[in-house]
C-alpha cells in the first residue's frame, strides 16, 4: 500500500468513526409550548388555611362522648395539578 493510499484509508476511517460518534437526530429543536408562569408557584393547602378567614365550627352526632365537633372552611379553589408540566391552572371549584 502507498502512502497517499493509507493517508486516504486512514481519512475515511476517521471520518467513519467521527459519524459513529456523534449522536443521531441531532435537529434543531421545537419551540416550547408549555405555559410559564415565571415565579408564580401554586400556593399548599395548608398556607391557604392560615390565611383563611371564616372558619365555623360544626357540632354533629352526640356519641357515647358527647357532641363531635370540628372546624371547617369552604371556598372556592384552583387545582394545580400537573402544573408543574407547564399546564396551566385549572378552572375553579369547590
Amino acid at each position: 500500500m502507498t502512502e497517499a493510499q493509507a493517508v486516504r484509508c486512514r481519512k475515511r476511517l476517521e471520518q467513519f468513526l467521527v459519524d459513529l460518534l456523534e449522536p443521531v437526530g441531532r435537529r434543531e429543536r421545537r419551540p416550547p409550548t408549555a405555559a410559564r408562569y415565571g415565579e408564580q408557584r401554586p400556593t399548599t393547602a395548608q398556607e391557604a388555611a392560615r390565611q383563611a378567614q371564616g372558619w365555623r365550627t360544626i357540632r354533629w352526632r352526640e356519641g357515647s362522648t358527647g357532641w363531635w365537633e370540628s372546624r371547617f372552611w369552604a371556598t372556592r379553589v384552583q387545582p394545580s395539578h400537573r402544573y408543574q408540566d407547564g399546564r396551566p391552572p385549572g378552572k375553579e371549584v369547590w
